[in-house]
């Protein structure tokens, strides 16, 4: 899944660069930290994100960070 770029510079602002699960400082981590996503799969809506969240990262070799 391809993120957008503005969209991973907000959800990390928002989360004051920390973990929005454990408040772990993304500054301390060994690795940047990823977004968590949640999608509506009502209305035919797959591409329009409804929230995000900070979390350590994951071996998820799908999720990308967008330019656009």
């Amino acid at each position: 899944m391809v993120i957008p770029k503005s969209l991973y510079h907000i959800v990390r602002q928002r989360a004051r660069f920390r973990c929005e699960y454990c408040h772990y400082p993304e500054l301390l981590s060994s690795a940047p930290l990823s977004i968590d996503h949640i999608q509506p799969f009502i209305q035919n809506a797959r591409r329009q994100w409804i929230a995000g969240q900070l979390h350590p990262p994951k071996d998820d070799p799908q999720q990308e960070i967008s330019e656009t």
